[in-house]
This record gives structure tokens, C-alpha cells and sequence, in this order.
């Protein structure tokens, strides 16, 4: 719990660039309110109580944490840093491309986000990590992925062993279009999927 106070200590202390960029704006809005849409449909849908504590009690805190809201621009927000970072990297993106989002705490809370842009089989992956406010590109690589290996189905209940521990969001994007973002708890996505190769890596 020290650890994610100090985390979030430096994160809502960070000053976000100056530059107004409508079409990140945009993106930023339409991207929270879909996966805050996903996460509240989730918690709906999941089967035992302890799991929709679990998925309430995220609820509760993902909006605080990532500090974003339905209608509300938030240039501090780590997602509108994200895009920013993304934009003046200048990544080149396909038609259909998607973020993977991961959440790994416990002693330390730790962020990677990775971007995936199709090509035929083939899926270009750049890996970021948060640190110090602000997000660092790791590496970039080719991979066998395919858009449909990123359309998982929602499970409704916590797998008991074999599954990724984290908290993971992935969203699909066309060209500057949320398609859709799905909220998976962790123990959700189990180990035989093909993505937990590239999320354990």
C-alpha cells in the first residue's frame, strides 16, 4: 500500500505538456468512457459475489488511479500522457491497431502498456513502461499476432490456477476510433491464450 501511495504521489505531481491537441483529447474521452462502460458491464455480469466485490472494488479505484472519468479532459491523466508519448514518437500505426493495458502491483505498482499495429499475420509490438511520470519505450519486435488474438472472450468467473494475475485492458482501435475496450480481473485470461506469451515477456 506505501508503494502505491508514493506511486501516485509522482504521478498527480507530474505537469502535463502545454500543447493542446484536439484530435488526443478526443481519443482520450471516447477511449475512458468505453472502458468504464466495459468495467461496470463486467461487474454485472460476474457470478460470485467475492468476484464482483473484486470487480466493484475497481470501480471504486480505477477511475481515482488512472484519473480519468466519462466526460472529463485531464491532461495529468497517465492515458493522456500515454497518447502524447505515442504521438511525439511518432509510431507508425496501421488501419487496425490496439493498447494493451497491464496493472502489476503489490510491493510495486508497475504499468506496461503496449501498442500493437496488424500487418497481414504479423503484428508490430512497441512495449512501454511508466516510471517517474512519464512513459519509456522498452522495445519494439515483430510478431505472429493477428487482431483476432486480441478479442478475448469475458470470463465470468475468477479461474482458479493457470491464468495471468493482472489486471489487463485491451482496446481495439480504427484508424482514431475506439472499437472497443474490454476490463479483464486478474485471473481472467488464462495461460493458454496466445497474448500471456507477449504479457509475460
Amino acid at each position: 500500500m506505501r508503494s502505491l501511495i508514493i506511486f501516485l504521489c509522482t504521478f498527480f505531481f507530474h505537469l502535463p505538456s502545454t500543447n493542446e491537441d484536439t484530435n488526443i483529447d478526443s481519443l482520450f474521452l471516447n477511449w475512458n468512457r468505453v472502458t468504464l462502460n466495459s468495467l461496470s458491464r463486467l461487474c454485472s455480469d460476474m457470478e460470485e459475489q467475492s468476484d464482483r466485490s473484486l470487480c466493484e472494488n475497481r470501480i471504486a479505484t480505477m477511475p481515482g488511479f488512472w484519473a480519468i472519468e466519462d466526460d472529463s479532459l485531464n491532461r495529468s491523466s497517465i492515458r493522456w500522457i500515454f497518447l502524447n508519448k505515442m504521438e511525439n514518437d511518432s509510431n507508425k500505426l496501421s488501419k487496425d491497431w490496439t493498447i494493451v493495458e497491464v496493472m502489476k502491483t503489490g510491493e510495486k505498482v508497475s504499468l506496461v502498456n503496449y501498442i500493437i499495429s496488424y500487418s497481414g499475420t504479423n503484428a508490430n509490438i512497441i512495449k512501454y513502461v511508466y516510471a517517474k511520470g512519464e512513459w519509456i519505450k522498452i522495445n519494439e519486435k515483430i510478431s505472429m499476432l493477428k487482431i483476432g488474438d486480441f478479442k478475448l472472450p469475458i470470463s465470468k468467473t475468477l479461474l482458479s490456477s493457470n491464468s495471468y494475475p493482472y489486471d489487463v485492458i485491451i482496446t481495439n482501435f480504427k484508424q482514431d476510433s475506439v472499437c472497443e475496450s474490454n476490463y479483464y480481473l486478474e485471473h481472467t485470461i488464462a495461460d493458454s491464450i496466445k497474448i500471456v506469451c507477449m504479457l509475460k515477456e
